[in-house]
C-alpha cells in the first residue's frame, strides 16, 4: 500500500465530515418536525431544514474530495518512489543537465523518462564510458569493455551485466 501522511489535514476534515453529518441530522429532524404540525406546512421550521440538509451535504461532500485529494497526493509519492528504484535497477539516470540564463549549468531530478539509455561521454584518449546498473561499459574503438572483459556490441555487453556475468 502507501503511507498516509497530512495527518493535520486529515484530522480537519473529518471534523468537517462529522459537523456535515451533524448538521445533515437537524437538517432532517426539522425537515420532519415542519410536517407534523397541526393542518399547514410549518414554512418557518422547513425552510431553515431544508438549507441546513443541502449545508451539510456541502460539508460532507468537500470533505470527501479533499480525501480524494490528499489520498491521490500519497499514492503519486508511492508510485514516484516505485519508479525511481526501477530507473535505479535499470542504470538509468534521473539526473538532467540544463543551461540557466546566465549559462550555467544545474542538475535537477526529473522522474520522466525522457531516454531509456544515459548518455555516453568521451574522453581525450578517444574513449566512451557509459554507467550501466552500477557497472562502466567503456568504448574503446569498436569495442566494449566491461571490467576488461571484451564485447563485440553494447548490447550483449549490457545482457553480460544483468546475467551477471561481469
Amino acid at each position: 500500500m502507501y503511507e498516509k501522511s497530512y495527518g493535520t489535514a486529515r484530522l480537519v476534515l473529518g471534523i468537517v465530515a462529522i459537523t456535515g453529518w451533524i448538521i445533515i441530522v437537524i437538517g432532517l429532524i426539522a425537515l420532519v418536525s415542519s410536517f407534523a404540525g397541526r393542518g399547514a406546512l410549518n414554512w418557518q421550521v422547513m425552510i431553515p431544514g431544508v438549507v441546513m440538509l443541502v449545508s451539510g451535504l456541502v460539508l460532507l461532500a468537500t470533505s470527501q474530495v479533499s480525501f480524494a485529494v490528499i489520498d491521490q497526493a500519497d499514492i503519486s509519492r508511492a508510485n514516484l518512489l516505485v519508479l525511481q528504484r526501477l530507473a535505479e535497477a535499470q542504470g538509468v539516470s534521473l539526473q538532467s543537465k540544463g543551461k540557466t540564463a546566465a549559462g550555467k549549468t544545474v542538475t535537477s531530478s526529473t522522474s520522466s523518462p525522457a531516454r531509456k539509455e544515459p548518455t555516453l561521454r568521451s574522453d581525450d584518449d578517444d574513449r566512451d564510458h557509459r554507467g550501466y546498473m552500477g557497472y562502466e561499459i567503456i568504448k574503446r574503438g569498436d569495442r566494449y569493455y566491461v571490467n576488461e572483459s571484451e564485447f563485440i556490441t553494447l548490447g550483449k555487453a549490457k545482457a553480460a551485466i544483468k546475467n551477471g556475468q561481469v
